[in-house]
């Protein structure tokens, strides 16, 4: 594991700990309003670095149950079966770069404020692969990475060039200063 993976598989600051997650249901409302449109109940979606799940569960709760997660932290995965005991999605522990695909293509790939912590730009690649339609990102692109941190913002628009960009908007709330995008697959 790089340092990165060691810092999230194990988080020593408060506010990164899954416990917390579990309070910001507000980020999940979000995701469901920026989700809904482009996604129908029956597709498979996962969240690449699920923590805790509560994005998961909010999709539970709305009627999608197709649903998988994957998440570096063991601690949080383990939390999800607490916090939320009716969801069934299929979570996964271990790092994105390294997740051992279960699908050749999802539905849907949803990232939030996860992206962000990942310093090495190859696995962009490979999820793009993965995308079977849809593709949101909310991640914060331009806070930059301080030493020490674990942040490494960059342009998805600029990443994803595979997939065509139908929206695009800044984020007021959850905390502000998030962009969200949603990309498709041009289907031929």
């Amino acid at each position: 594991m790089n340092e990165h993976q060691v810092y999230w598989n194990n988080p020593t600051h408060p506010i990164n700990q899954p416990e917390i997650y579990a309070r910001w249901t507000e980020r999940s409302d979000y995701l469901l309003k920026v989700l809904t449109p482009f996604v129908d109940r029956s597709d498979h979606i996962i969240e690449l670095g699920c923590n805790i799940g509560r994005n998961l569960a909010a999709l539970w709760d709305a009627g999608y149950h197709n649903l998988y997660g994957v998440d570096i932290n063991s601690r949080a995965l383990e939390l999800s079966k607490k916090f939320y005991p009716g969801m069934k999605a299929s979570l996964y522990h271990g790092t994105i770069e390294n997740f051992e695909w279960h699908r050749d293509t999802y539905d849907c790939i949803f990232t939030m404020g996860v992206l962000m912590h990942l310093p090495d730009n190859s696995i962009f690649n490979v999820i793009e692969k993965r995308v079977g339609r849809v593709l949101i990102t909310i991640e914060d692109e331009h806070t930059p990475n301080i030493k020490g941190g674990h942040h490494f913002p960059r342009d998805y628009s600029k990443v994803f060039v595979g997939l065509r960009q139908i929206h695009v908007e800044k984020v007021a709330e959850i905390p502000p200063g998030l962009t969200t995008r949603v990309f498709v697959r041009e289907l031929v």
